[in-house]
C-alpha cells in the first residue's frame, strides 16, 4: 500500500500543508525543525511524491514524448538515446512510443501523448505520409 502525504503529516506530527510545503520547496517558509521533522518521517516511510496529484496541484508539463517506428532499429535508438539526453539535462521525464510503422498506431499514440498534456511531442520518422503529383 503506498505511503500518502497524510501518514508522513500524521508521522511528523505536522498539517499535510506542512509536508507540502517542504517536499514541493514551496516559497513559504516552514521552520527549520518542522522541515527536519518532515524529511525524517519522508525517509523513515519512504514516501514518494504522487507526480499524478502534484501535476493537478501545480500544472507543469514535465514530460516530452517521442514516437518511433522502432527503438530497437540503431537509427531510432540514437535519436532516442540523445532526446533522452536532453530531457534528463531540463529534468524531464522522455515518454517513448514504438508505432512499428503503423499509422492508426501513431494516431492512437499522438491522442494519448497529447491527452497526457506532454510539453512536447516529437515525431521521429513517422508513418504518415503523403503522396505529392508530379509534373509529367
Amino acid at each position: 500500500m503506498a505511503v500518502t502525504l497524510a501518514d508522513v503529516a500524521r508521522l511528523a506530527g505536522v498539517s499535510p500543508a506542512t509536508v507540502s510545503r517542504v517536499i514541493n520547496d514551496s516559497a513559504k517558509k516552514v521552520a527549520p525543525e518542522l522541515r527536519e521533522r518532515v524529511l525524517a518521517a519522508v525517509a523513515q516511510l519512504h514516501y514518494v511524491p504522487n507526480a499524478h496529484a502534484q501535476n493537478v496541484a501545480r500544472p507543469r508539463k514535465s514530460a516530452v514524448g517521442v514516437i518511433v517506428h522502432d527503438v530497437s532499429d540503431p537509427y531510432f535508438a540514437e535519436i532516442t538515446r540523445g532526446l533522452q539526453r536532453q530531457a534528463a539535462a531540463h529534468d524531464r521525464l522522455l515518454v517513448i512510443c514504438n508505432s512499428y510503422r503503423e499509422p492508426e498506431r501513431e494516431l492512437a499514440y499522438v491522442a494519448l501523448l497529447r491527452a497526457q498534456q506532454v510539453h512536447a511531442l516529437i515525431l521521429a520518422g513517422p508513418a504518415i505520409t503523403t503522396t505529392s503529383s508530379r509534373p509529367g
